[in-house]
């Protein structure tokens, strides 16, 4: 499914000030919502250099030659606000997750997938484990409603489930899942208080 947002019309004007057969064609903010950001900037075909520059202007960014994400700053045009939130989900959100439940000592050493599945964990390590998962679920959660309520500004909602769905839910779920193993865990290994006497029993 591809969605897009119009270019400023200025810009559009500068683009096209090649005139026709000139292979020229600008889009911005244009979402395949599988995989790219809701808010890009695409720019292709062949135009002279004071065009470009043009554009550049217009859209209120240091260059067109986009590599991924690691052009410097967002731009100031229509869905630039969304382009900045969905190049931290794109850059950081998986990447982060993947970090703590692949890489961070404590869950690979004392929370593996074997040890999740028998609900065993020393109490110390929860303590290593739980802020590090609670405090990346609280800021992604945040940045995760941000976004969407930026998305639904510009897009139908079921584009908007989409792109959700499949580039910020998983992760979440990933972390919400961590904390629910965790917290059976820790039940499962409370000591259990000792009965107190039956008050039927000769003393």
């Amino acid at each position: 499914m591809g969605v897009g947002l119009c270019v400023p019309r200025a810009a559009r004007r500068a683009a096209e000030t090649q005139g026709p057969g000139k292979n020229t064609r600008v889009l911005a903010g244009c979402p395949r919502l599988r995989g790219w950001p809701a808010s890009c900037l695409w720019a292709y075909g062949g135009f002279a250099e004071d065009v470009k520059a043009r554009v550049e202007n217009f859209l209120g960014i240091s260059s067109l030659n986009i590599t991924g994400f690691t052009s410097a700053g967002t731009g100031s045009f229509p869905g630039s606000d969304i382009l900045a939130l969905v190049t931290q989900v794109s850059l950081h959100l998986h990447s982060s997750v993947d970090e703590l439940l692949q890489r961070d000592r404590y869950v690979t050493g004392w929370f593996s997938p074997y040890h999740r599945r028998r609900k065993l964990i020393h109490p110390v390590m929860i303590q290593h484990i739980q802020p590090q998962a609670l405090s990346l679920l609280a800021r992604w959660s945040a940045l995760a409603g941000e976004l969407e309520a930026a998305l639904q500004r510009v897009f139908y909602p079921d584009a908007v489930d989409e792109w959700l769905e499949e580039n910020v839910h998983p992760s979440l779920r990933r972390l919400r899942q961590l904390l629910q193993d965790l917290g059976e865990a820790a039940g499962a290994q409370a000591p259990q208080a000792s009965p107190g006497p039956d008050p039927g029993r000769e003393p």
